[in-house]
């Protein structure tokens, strides 16, 4: 069994509705991992693939990618939403969100690296996709604000600080630490 098709198993036993796509040659493809709706009922699909272990060593990445349903008509609200990725890039442990020009998509994407793709830990797995789905939950919900022009970044940053989240200056951070 590959890290793809452990994945599968282990997804499929937490009832996930999860679809195995094969390629031509046979081989396991991505896995396609379909999560709870968002508010608005569109769907959010997560996409798992493996990728090759270098040099015959069984050590390797396990990517997820997740597009966020969001139609971005115009360019004008993009400054804001960079912004905003940019903030809640901070606040996350794993992984980012980024932004793909070429589709006007956002979308988060985490690269988990393992020790053996074949055997990895089931709770490694749940806490991944689980994290996964609650960040883009969560943040999707001020992301579609700040597309429909609901909210702003400043704002956000205002809510934050009021709430104790407080980001640092990235600079002062890193001078700190040395």
């Amino acid at each position: 069994m590959n890290a793809i098709e452990r994945i599968e198993q282990i997804l499929r036993e937490e009832e996930y509705p999860v679809n195995l796509t094969r390629l031509e040659n046979g081989l396991s493809g991505p896995l396609i991992v379909s999560l709870r709706p968002d508010d608005r009922g569109r769907e959010m699909v997560l996409l798992i693939e493996s990728l090759p272990p270098v040099a015959e060593k069984p050590a390797g990445v396990i990517g997820f990618s997740l597009v966020l349903p969001y139609f971005i008509p115009s360019p004008d609200p993009l400054p804001e939403l960079f912004r905003t990725l940019f903030v809640l890039n901070r606040l996350l442990p794993i992984g980012s969100y980024g932004f793909c020009e070429q589709t006007l998509t956002v979308f988060f994407h985490y690269n988990l690296l393992v020790k053996d793709a074949r055997i990895l830990e089931p709770d490694v797995i749940r806490d991944a996709v689980g994290m996964i789905g609650l960040f883009t939950r969560r943040h999707g919900q001020l992301i579609d604000k700040v597309l429909s022009d609901d909210l702003d970044c400043d704002t956000l940053l205002y809510e934050l600080e009021m709430a104790g989240g407080k980001l640092e200056p990235l600079l002062s951070r890193t001078l700190r630490a040395g």
